[in-house]
């Protein structure tokens, strides 16, 4: 049973990416920040969301990677798409409310 050849690029892909991704690769402690990164300055609510991993880890302070899933996930929420849907929504929500209490006067 042989493999095509996109099989056989999916597998090579695959181990790439695990070992890549496995633990005996520098720590992010160890790492220099990728060249162009910007950095991210967390809020408050992020700042708690890194606390309260670090919290139920069992430390009493976060480190770095409570920092980092942090500002990842502050940086994807930035970016996704379904709050502007929501806001889109939103707005058409109270252009609706505007219009109902103008009929009403």
């Amino acid at each position: 049973m042989g493999l095509s050849p996109a099989g056989i690029a999916r597998r090579v892909y695959r181990a790439e990416m695990a070992r890549k991704n496995s633990s005996d690769s520098t720590p992010p402690w160890d790492r220099k920040r990728p060249t162009g990164a910007k950095k991210t300055r967390l809020t408050a609510a992020s700042r708690a969301k890194a606390k309260g991993r670090a919290r139920k880890a069992g430390r009493k302070y976060p480190n770095l990677v409570d920092n980092m899933r942090a500002a990842a996930e502050q940086r994807s929420r930035k970016k996704s798409p379904s709050s502007v849907k929501r806001k889109a929504s939103d707005a058409r929500k109270t252009s609706a409310k505007k219009k109902s209490t103008a009929k009403r006067r």
